[in-house]
């Protein structure tokens, strides 16, 4: 237990002197992500996204892998996959995309977003979608990437481009004999 809270107490000293976190950054820790909200001498305090704050020990950033997202600049990429029917046009559906995403106030424009199509899939052609956006903004991660999606969204259908679901043919060569009642009883 002492030293326990002595190698945090180590570790919080560590933190203050190399600063690889510091308050109001967005990090991963093991499985835990939000915003770190207070660093102290044993502990730091973070916030998660469902309000909840998370008392950590200082000894688990030092001996652990911690993701910083906002420690050089606040510039986040989002990344997801859309898949467009096979009988639509590709090079409109890009354009289509590029053009709705570039409609988004929240993304960030001057690292330029990507629609780079990528798989010829069972039922689409995907698309891999990329932009950078700004975390330090009021507007969170998860909002602009649901506001992006629904931009690609409403420019696929006025464009008549169709987003596919699975489907599966069942092509049956031979019924079997169907036995009637009587012959059930026999």
């Amino acid at each position: 237990m002492l030293s326990g809270i002595a190698n945090n107490f180590i570790s919080g000293l560590i933190l203050l002197t190399e600063r690889p976190v510091r308050t109001e950054d967005w990090v991963t820790i093991g499985d835990q992500e939000g915003r770190i909200k207070h660093i102290g001498m044993r502990s730091l305090v973070l916030t998660a996204w469902d309000n909840q704050d998370v008392i950590i020990p200082n000894a688990d950033l030092i001996t652990n892998p911690v993701t910083n997202w906002t420690l050089t600049d606040s510039l986040v990429r989002t990344v997801f996959e859309v898949g467009i029917r096979y009988q639509d046009d590709p090079h409109q559906a890009k354009k289509v995309i590029e053009e709705a995403i570039a409609m988004i106030p929240s993304v960030y424009l001057e690292k330029p977003p990507q629609v780079l199509l990528t798989e010829f899939a069972n039922s689409s052609v995907n698309f891999r979608i990329q932009f950078y956006s700004d975390v330090d903004t009021q507007t969170s991660r998860l909002q602009v990437k649901s506001e992006v999606m629904f931009a690609i969204w409403d420019a696929l259908r006025e464009a008549e481009i169709g987003i596919p679901f699975p489907q599966q043919d069942i092509y049956i060569k031979e019924l079997p004999q169907l036995q009637t009642v009587s012959e059930m009883k026999d």
